[in-house]
């Protein structure tokens, strides 16, 4: 049995995976956990990562590499994305992670990353035979993947705009205010509606990453967040407007209180609920199934491939 562990590197979260196993069909989870660390802080593409956003997301990792090894990891592989692609320092921090934490990384594109978070998504959902379209809404950019339900891609594409960053862009204020929510979502329905609205009526949609599996969580009213009550909860385009009214008109301290929002999400929650909210409208879908299984868990699968 082989034990491994994958690192997700994300514009906002990283998350860590230790399993057991001999494929995708036979493992067993020793240990996941994440972090926020916002690597994508204040980036702006073809500039450098900020100091502090290097130094919270490199201790993180030091943990992370440590908790794995102490495990028994023979192979640790971390992939990073958005925030790596548009970064001018990428490659010299990436040399600093590999020599300081003794792990793999490597920064997949756009189109990559959209191709594993399917591959996470079908570990944990059983959507065999269901023609459907996945959405990642990441920190940095939102990956689109239609399949034809047989394991086939028919198309992927991955845009870039995200919650750290649509945040930083025109979120100023605390509450916003409504001018602010009005430029943001004008932003979003111009750069989806080019790129979705052929997808209209979608057949099926699912999401994944922090945004949403956050959303089904405060739905829920979660006090400890739980995967399994995660996994193919059913959220609706009315619940997700409802908390999205909720949250526009809350102060920063007092979103942070909500039953199932992690506090160090509640700042770019607002944006992250705006994508969603209008995906859903373009393709005039009223729900979408959740998996809380996603870009990390497509990660697993990539190794298994390659052990």
């Amino acid at each position: 049995m082989n034990r491994l562990a994958v690192i997700d590197v994300g514009s906002n979260t990283v998350r860590l995976l230790v399993i057991e196993g001999t494929d995708v069909r036979n493992y067993r989870v020793l240990h996941q956990a994440q972090d926020i660390t916002r690597l994508g802080e204040g980036l702006e593409a073809g500039k450098p990562f900020l100091p502090q956003a290097q130094e919270r997301t490199l201790s993180v990792l030091q943990n992370f590499s440590l908790k794995a090894k102490a495990l028994g990891a023979q192979t640790i592989w971390a992939m990073g994305t958005s925030a790596m692609r548009r970064a001018s320092n990428g490659k010299e921090f990436i040399a600093q992670v590999e020599k300081t934490c003794g792990l793999e990384f490597t920064v997949v594109s756009g189109q990559d990353e959209a191709r594993i978070t399917l591959q996470g998504i079908e570990t944990a959902l059983n959507l065999q035979g269901r023609s459907y379209l996945a959405i990642d809404i990441g920190g940095g950019s939102t990956e689109f993947i239609l399949t034809d339900g047989q394991g086939r891609i028919q198309e992927l594409f991955s845009l870039e705009i995200g919650a750290v960053s649509l945040t930083e862009r025109f979120l100023k204020s605390d509450p916003p205010q409504a001018v602010e929510c009005s430029k943001l979502l004008h932003y979003v329905q111009q750069e989806l509606s080019a790129h979705i609205a052929k997808f209209c009526p979608a057949i099926l949609v699912v999401g994944t990453a922090g945004t949403i599996t956050t959303l089904a969580a405060v739905a829920q009213k979660m006090e400890k967040y739980d995967p399994k009550k995660i996994n193919n909860y059913v959220l609706s385009r009315q619940q997700i407007s409802a908390v999205l009214n909720n949250f526009i008109n809350q102060p920063l301290d007092l979103r942070r209180k909500t039953p199932g929002l992690e506090p160090k999400r509640a700042d770019i929650i607002i944006a992250g609920t705006v994508i969603i909210l209008t995906i859903l409208e373009i393709l005039q879908a009223g729900e979408l199934i959740v998996s809380d299984a996603g870009f990390r868990e497509g990660i697993m699968v990539e190794l298994f491939k390659k052990v």
